[in-house]
């Protein structure tokens, strides 16, 4: 994407360093919940609600942000480096992971964001969002790759290589299928 090494790094990733970014992270704002004497049924529920919280980012963000109309060279442009490219060149596995330096200021932001609205709860929640980003970007790394063992995870693959090939303006979930089902674009 660029002329210069240097930007070029910060354009990719493995999905090994965003697990050994994001599980160390989950972890701690899980402590946080038991610092905060949060009991293992609230700390379950609000992590759950994290997952469910973060599936249901994952279609927005894919679908209004990612697959926006854009207006103008500079709209163009910068539809093109959040997202364009990897529809352009969906083999390219340096595009199959969204970079560090992309994807923690925004976890810093919603990780602050939850803090301050929700207080001494938001620890298991903003745990429960990173797991389901982790998952999103691992999946997506893995659908990438070619055939999984599992029926389910391969009916998630066709799901999300048929957003690719055949229908980019429906199948925006990666993860679950869940918000295309609510919204009607899974067909």
């Amino acid at each position: 994407m660029f002329d210069q090494a240097f930007l070029e790094w910060f354009t990719g990733s493995h999905p090994a360093t965003l697990a050994a970014i994001y599980l160390p992270a989950t972890a701690f704002f899980v402590w946080r919940g038991v610092a905060m004497g949060l009991s293992p049924a609230v700390i379950v529920g609000l992590f759950a609600g994290g997952v469910l919280v973060w599936s249901f980012l994952e279609y927005l963000i894919h679908r209004f942000s990612f697959h926006f109309t854009p207006r103008g060279r500079w709209g163009v442009m910068f539809a093109y480096l959040i997202h364009g490219v990897h529809h352009a060149f969906p083999e390219d596995a340096r595009r199959w992971v969204m970079p560090p330096v992309v994807s923690l200021p925004v976890a810093a932001v919603l990780a602050t964001a939850l803090a301050v609205a929700i207080g001494r709860f938001h620890g298991p929640l903003v745990a429960g969002v990173m797991a389901g980003y982790l998952w999103y970007d691992v999946a997506h790394h893995a659908f990438h790759r070619g055939p999984l063992r599992w029926r389910v995870l391969n009916a998630l693959r066709r799901h999300h290589l048929q957003h690719h090939f055949a229908t980019p303006e429906r199948k925006f979930g990666v993860s679950s299928t869940l918000w295309d089902h609510v919204f009607r674009t899974a067909r």
